[in-house]
């Protein structure tokens, strides 16, 4: 299994976290709904490809399963945003 960091982990590295928190509001990039859409994209073009690598198999059942923890992750993700975002409210207030 890979230990390294991932490549968006290394670009990560060379921009500040205020510049890239400043790209996200400016060009609206917490938007929980597209993101699903195009991980559900991605995770079908993902299964249709395996058709032409050898001994790799497209199925149904493969794409249904993974698009669902998709969803079922990001919908973590969003009620944990959710329950910071309320935290942080209560402690402004």
């Amino acid at each position: 299994m890979y230990a390294g960091k991932l490549c968006f982990a290394q670009l990560m590295e060379f921009l500040p976290r205020h510049e890239f928190n400043a790209c996200v509001r400016r060009y609206d990039g917490d938007r929980r709904l597209l993101t699903a859409a195009i991980a559900v994209a991605m995770i079908g073009l993902i299964e249709i490809l395996q058709f032409w690598a050898p001994g790799r198999h497209a199925r149904l059942e493969d794409f249904v399963v993974d698009a669902l923890a998709a969803c079922a992750g990001l919908a973590i993700a969003a009620g944990v945003g959710w329950v910071v975002g309320r935290s942080r409210q209560a402690k402004v207030s």
